[in-house]
């Protein structure tokens, strides 16, 4: 599945359920932010300090920031095929 790090979207394994619906979780709060939809902001910070596949998830706004202006968010989807990147 593809993460959201600091530098950019990652392809990682996800080997349970539970992380797989917190990322699901997270893209979903991610789209309302990029948006740009009232509660975004709290819905991001629900998901402070988690992680996913060993990766923290970003929910500094600032950093969004930066990574919606460098093209970072744009990624395709959530699951990739191993190897395919």
């Amino acid at each position: 599945m593809t993460v959201l790090t600091g530098r950019g979207p990652l392809d990682v394994i996800v080997s349970n359920s539970w992380e797989r619906k917190r990322l699901s979780d997270y893209n979903f709060a991610l789209r309302m932010f990029r948006a740009g939809e009232d509660g975004a902001d709290a819905a991001l910070k629900a998901f402070e300090g988690k992680k996913v596949g060993g990766h923290t998830l970003v929910t500094d706004i600032k950093l969004l920031i930066e990574l919606e202006e460098a093209g970072q968010l744009d990624f395709e989807g959530f699951y990739v095929a191993i190897g395919a990147r």
